[in-house]
């Protein structure tokens, strides 16, 4: 080379090295790749950017990152609470921010349950013995702290489950406290109630003797008290086990690593020669399957099987739209999913109770969700209550943005999109915006419903003060059934037994174990070794008149 092209050469790697800090300029790049590249080198210095100039310019890098990130971040955050409060404002409430009254809670719930035996009246004693012995298909005897029933009564899964539970309450009824009440406590003397296993609520609107249902799917016109679902059986086994474990996986699992979609599986099922009201919990299954063909980033809410009516009679009723007709042709293939184990459920941040598909009624599914530490979301819909599915012996305990949200199929994208908008980021602006506070809030209060209703020993006791809730409204049926053989209330129950009831078909076996063998809810039975007649006859040794009963507590 030149001496005036080297000159040239050396002027420019002088201004790339000096001119631009942020700059680093590879020598071959300034020199060329020229035969006389190596004896340059020697004689060509270039100047490097100093150490502290490389981190000057790294704050200011990290500096600038940091403010977009926080830009992004406080935009979603406004969208976030923008949505929320689009939403809440429609339903009428604002996020709390305060701790839920779980006192309050708990006596909505009694107070609910004394309620529905107001409906009984206390002074049909007569009538409600006759009606106990006509119903042997829904009696169930208490005596001595022992379960008899019908064997008709026997062979329905619901039945039996329910005298799982009972056995267990009569079991533990004396380690619970119950001993305390004395004569009176819910394993002495002869008591009777009637169960009903459908869970649209009591058929049988007598008002003699107390029906105990499961659920209501519409609260203010159906009768019955209500009790814990069957599915928990004995709440000290299985039940006490699913507890402590997803308890524990909830609480475990990972908030941020968890998928931010709204979560669901169940089947949808069309029962032929249904009506529209009854296939309102398909309806609302389908209507929310459809959510994730229209938002597949928000749901994944799947069928994992879907047989649904061939008819279009009910469209008009449920305002079908075109995303729910999609997703209901070829039977459901476009959104149907695999079957996931309560487990897995814990994945997901957002879980979605959808009602039953049998009568639009309750789901079991409900009984694991709250322990899962997820946001819980209740369907709300045509032909549905105002709280969603059926309503459960606890449902008094829950409040709409306290405990759960209830959503329909407008306001659940909202939800969605404003939960996983504050969800995405893990800023400090985020976990402190209104909207990451009000799903705090939401999964504790959620996780609380567990605790305080859905524990093994919440169960029995809920079961208790019921039995001492029908003794307390029905005291003559209870001295009708107890007193002993001389007394004058024992000639009257002899004379209703024998001549004007059906005593004689009924044909009673006692329950003593809550494991049968074969299907996983039989329970083990013994037959009586004498007439049902003359084994409710005997009435008890421990029977006090109400006089005297008044006199012991006092």
């Amino acid at each position: 080379l030149g001496q005036k092209e080297i000159k040239d050469r050396k002027k420019k790697a002088s201004e790339y090295t000096q001119g631009d800090d942020r700059l680093k300029v590879s020598r071959r790049f300034v020199l060329g790749r020229s035969s006389s590249t190596q004896w340059l080198k020697k004689k060509v210095k270039l100047r490097s950017v100093s150490a502290a100039k490389k981190k000057m310019l790294k704050k200011k890098i990290i500096s600038m990152a940091f403010f977009f990130f926080y830009v992004a971040a406080h935009a979603r955050e406004e969208t976030a609470d923008s949505l929320l409060r689009e939403v809440f404002d429609e339903g009428g409430y604002a996020p709390a921010d305060s701790t839920y009254n779980w006192t309050q809670a708990l006596h909505r719930v009694h107070a609910t349950m004394r309620q529905s035996l107001a409906f009984y009246r206390s002074s049909g004693a007569e009538k409600a013995l006759l009606v106990a012995l006509k119903e042997r298909r829904h009696a169930v005897w208490i005596v001595d702290g022992t379960l008899y029933v019908d064997r008709d009564f026997l062979g329905s899964m619901k039945n039996e489950m329910h005298l799982k539970t009972m056995y267990a309450a009569l079991a533990n009824a004396k380690r619970l406290g119950d001993d305390d009440h004395g004569s009176q406590h819910v394993g002495a003397g002869v008591s009777v109630y009637a169960y009903e296993r459908s869970a649209n609520g009591g058929h049988h609107c007598n008002e003699s003797l107390p029906f105990l249902v499961i659920a209501k799917k519409t609260y203010d016109a159906a009768c019955g008290v209500m009790i814990p679902n069957p599915y928990f059986e004995n709440p000290y086994e299985k039940w006490r086990h699913d507890f402590e474990d997803f308890l524990a996986l909830g609480k475990r699992k990972d908030w941020a690593k968890r998928n931010p979609r709204v979560f669901w599986r169940g089947r949808v099922r069309g029962h032929p020669n249904s009506t529209c009201d009854s296939d309102a919990g398909n309806f609302a299954r389908l209507s929310a399957s459809a959510l994730t063909l229209r938002y597949p980033r928000l749901f994944d809410v799947r069928p994992t099987k879907c047989s649904l009516r061939g008819n279009s009679e009910c469209d008009a009723t449920f305002q079908v739209n075109s995303y729910e007709k999609r997703a209901a042709g070829d039977k459901c293939s476009g959104v149907r999913g695999t079957f996931v184990d309560h487990e897995k459920f814990a994945d997901f941040r957002y879980l979605l109770d959808l009602p039953g598909s049998t009568s639009g009624s309750y789901s079991r599914n409900l009984n694991h969700l709250w322990l899962l530490g997820a946001v819980v979301m209740i369907w709300k819909g045509p032909l549905l209550d105002d709280d969603g599915g059926g309503t459960q012996w606890y449902s008094p305990a829950l409040q709409d943005g306290h405990t759960h949200l209830l959503v329909t199929r407008d306001s659940a994208p909202k939800f969605a999109e404003a939960l996983s908008l504050q969800s995405s980021s893990s800023s400090s602006a985020e976990k402190n915006s209104s909207a990451a506070s009000f799903r705090r809030y939401l999964v504790a209060n959620a996780r609380d419903v567990a605790m305080r209703f859905l524990c093994p020993d919440c169960i029995i006791r809920f079961f208790m003060a019921v039995l001492h809730g029908i003794r307390t409204q029905m005291p003559e049926l209870f001295d009708l059934l107890n007193a002993p053989p001389g007394h004058d209330i024992a000639e009257r129950r002899k004379d209703l037994l024998y001549h004007k009831g059906q005593c004689k078909k009924l044909n009673l076996v006692q329950v003593v174990g809550d494991s049968g063998g074969g299907k996983y809810w039989k329970v083990a039975t013994k037959p009586l070794t004498f007439s049902a007649c003359d084994f409710l006859d005997r009435g008890s040794a421990r029977w006090l008149p109400r006089e005297a009963v008044a006199h012991h507590k006092n």
